[in-house]
């Protein structure tokens, strides 16, 4: 509403936001008279409570508001309204993020905040110890089987996923969730780390079970080919 092209309902927007920070905050109205626009960026950026004209009053005496859920996220996502005076951007008042230089207008602001979101959340997942490994893979055949399961049952699909997270309970992931001791193999004659490329493809106790999948692999490979 406040990146509108109709001015009319950039003032409606400008007013809810003002008349929600007077029920929030007791103003010092010889000062706010005429900067409606100050306080609607002050409100939104959770700056109004650091001004020595605008008391904070009780939360208690709070409302619920559109205007408080969006000045939260933008205080989550780190987004700020900035004072904007370039032509190309609809009202006083506008953003910018940071994979993009110029000012979001009415057009733009939607698709680039929730690029940004996207890219937030895509680099907090590839920061991830386990589940940032994955990103690479979430894509074409790897986004087809999260999303339909490839025809596996429930149990198979669901270890499927965990495996591919490593969140299988092996030792090793129970060590690093601090429920065992050691992360060493459970077979008493193997003393390596139990991973779960260990368990599937190294384990001398699982090796019978490991050559005869392989086998059966091949052999699925094979008849399709043939």
């Amino acid at each position: 509403m406040l990146q509108s092209k109709d001015p009319a309902i950039q003032a409606v927007a400008r007013a809810q936001v003002c008349q929600v920070a007077r029920k929030r905050n007791r103003l010092q109205e010889d000062h706010w008279h005429g900067r409606d626009d100050e306080l609607v960026r002050s409100f939104l950026n959770s700056e109004l409570a650091a001004s020595p004209h605008a008391d904070a009053l009780r939360r208690n005496g709070d409302i619920g508001s559109l205007w408080s859920d969006v000045q939260r996220w933008l205080r989550i996502y780190h987004l700020q309204l900035e004072k904007c005076d370039e032509a190309e951007a609809h009202g006083p008042l506008s953003f910018r993020v940071p994979h993009h230089n110029k000012w979001l207008t009415h057009k733009t602001v939607l698709r680039h905040v929730k690029l940004h979101l996207k890219i937030r959340h895509q680099t907090r997942w590839k920061g991830m110890v386990d589940q940032g490994k994955t990103v690479r893979t979430h894509g074409g055949v790897g986004a087809k089987f999260m999303t339909t399961g490839a025809g596996l049952s429930d149990d198979d699909y669901r270890f499927g996923v965990k495996a591919r997270l490593n969140q299988v309970d092996t030792n090793s992931v129970l060590k690093r969730k601090r429920l065992r001791a050691h992360g060493t193999c459970r077979d008493p004659a193997c003393s390596s780390a139990e991973t779960l490329a260990h368990v599937l493809n190294h384990c001398e106790s699982n090796m019978d079970a490991i050559r005869q999948r392989h086998d059966d692999a091949l052999e699925q490979i094979g008849s399709k080919i043939r």
